[in-house]
This record gives structure tokens, C-alpha cells and sequence, in this order.
């Protein structure tokens, strides 16, 4: 086995690729209290240099990368979730707290 298939295999084990539009790097995720459930942050991240769009229906928050960086670890922020429809969070029109 090569070593490159064994960290795509690893990769394959630890991230769901196909809902990260099959790019094997771990999309950023938000996490909220309500129901200790999580959403990636906006739906498209970079991998490898390369723009990957997050698969169609996946849970999102309507947030960019540039926001994301720019938050704290552990402080709540208004966060507006939605479902990613090609490339974009598409919102509900609600709100909640998140956090990274």
C-alpha cells in the first residue's frame, strides 16, 4: 500500500468527502448549544488551493471564511442557518447563537 492511499484512507475514515463536495480536508463547522448540533460554515471551503462546494441539502450557517477566521474560540455570535443549495447557505430567515 502506498503511503498516499493510506492518508486518503484515513481521510475517507475521519471526513464524509462526498458531503464535502469530495475533497478530503475538513470543512469549518460552527457549533450551537441548541441540541449540540453543528453546520459548516458557509458552502464552499478551500482545500488544497482549490475552491470545494459542500454537497446539496448539507446544514450551513451563512457565514464567510473571512468571518469564520475572524471569530473566537468559544464566544456565541448571531448566526443565520440554512441549507447549501449550489455553493450558497440559503437562509431560513431564522437566527441562533453559534460558536467555533
Amino acid at each position: 500500500v502506498l503511503k498516499g492511499e493510506e492518508i486518503e484512507e484515513d481521510y475517507n475514515d475521519n471526513y464524509d468527502s462526498a458531503a464535502l463536495g469530495g475533497c478530503y480536508c475538513p470543512a469549518a463547522h460552527l457549533r450551537t448549544r441548541q441540541g449540540n448540533s453543528s453546520r459548516v460554515a458557509g458552502c464552499i471551503h478551500i482545500c488544497e488551493e482549490r475552491n470545494c462546494t459542500v454537497e446539496h441539502d448539507y446544514p450551513c450557517y451563512d457565514i464567510t471564511l473571512e468571518e469564520f477566521s475572524a471569530m473566537e474560540v468559544n464566544a456565541t455570535q448571531d448566526c443565520f442557518p440554512g441549507i447549501c443549495r449550489n455553493g450558497t447557505c440559503v437562509t431560513t430567515g431564522e437566527q441562533e447563537k453559534c460558536f467555533k
